[in-house]
Formats: C-alpha cells, structure tokens, sequence
C-alpha cells in the first residue's frame, strides 16, 4: 500500500465522518417528537399531520406545529352571592366545582382542539378563561330543573347530569370531562 492510497483512504473516512454529522445534526434539528404530555398537529406541505405517540420532520419554513396538551387540567368555578345559581324551586344557590378536563387521545380529538383551540390547550388560566361559560352553563342547566333539597340530597345525579351537558359542549373542541367534582353547596 503506497501512501498515497493511504491519504486518499484517510480523506475519503474523514469527509464520511463529517457527513455523518451534519446528518445527524439535521435530523436532530428537523425531527420533532411528541411526548406522552404534549402531542403536535403539523400542517403545511403535505397537508395536516396529527402526532400523538411519535414523531415528523418539521421544515422550518414549510410547516407549521401547534403543540396541545394531552394533561387533565383542573377548572374550577365558583358561583356565589349575586352570581349564585337559581334552583327550580326559585332558591339562589352558592357553588363550587371542579372540571377535570382533557383533550381526548385520538387523531380527529387532536386535531379539533388545535384547530378550536389552538396554543391555549398550553396555557391553563386562558382556556379556563374561554371554557368557564361552558360549565357555569351546565351547572345553572341542571340546577334550574331540580330543586336545592334535590340537588343536596342527590349530588351524584345532579354531577352526572352537568357531567352530560357539559361533555356535550367540550366535544365541540375535542376536549372529553373525567369528572366533576361537588366541593361546596350550600343556600345563599
């Protein structure tokens, strides 16, 4: 072997080196993986991409990601006083609950809340800003149709019950409700 072919086998490993690790400093920079506590919607070239469990290469310029959180966020809300709720029977009522919200986990859920919601699944304090009329809906509802003895007496109906009426509105952007909690409810 003369040391000419040397230096060219040299050279040749010393260029494959390099290309290898720009390679794989562009794959590091351009692939985007989801986590089990934030999946992404990637949109652009290609059309819309739903990443739950995985990964997709996102171009910088060509496509866009909206992150949604994929974690239960607790909502409460409070309605007390002047704010208070009207029973059937015409009392005003004070309540507090609890809404364990989260974006259900499937592609067309994902997607509906990157699109109705956007970067808020993010932010806890603006979604529960935006969804709060939602409940405080379901809660005066199904109030407004028992009375307090009722409501007091049969807080699991009363919880399944806002738990159907607000499910209802939530699907609309692909959020589902884990539970609703009761933590206070008493006359005004």
């Amino acid at each position: 072997m003369t040391a000419q072919l040397i230096g060219t086998i040299i050279l040749w490993l010393i260029v494959a080196i390099i290309a290898i690790a720009i390679i794989v400093y562009l794959v590091n920079w351009l692939y985007r993986r989801s986590s089990k506590e934030v999946s992404f919607v990637r949109t652009g070239l290609f059309g819309e991409r739903v990443v739950i469990n995985g990964g997709a290469f996102v171009l910088p310029i060509i496509h866009d990601i909206t992150p949604v959180n994929m974690n239960v966020l607790q909502m409460s809300v409070a309605r007390a006083r002047d704010d208070a709720i009207i029973t059937k029977d015409r009392m005003r009522v004070d309540i507090d609950a609890d809404f364990y919200v989260r974006v259900a986990p499937t592609r067309d859920a994902v997607a509906l809340a990157a699109a109705t919601l956007g970067r808020r699944t993010m932010e806890p304090e603006r979604l529960h800003a935006l969804l709060s009329g939602k409940f405080v809906s379901a809660l005066r509802s199904v109030a407004s149709e028992m009375n307090m003895i009722e409501m007091h007496e049969q807080r699991g109906t009363y919880l399944q019950r806002v738990k159907i009426a607000a499910s209802e509105a939530l699907a609309q952007n692909g959020l589902e409700l884990e539970t609703v909690a009761l933590t206070d409810l008493d006359q005004t």
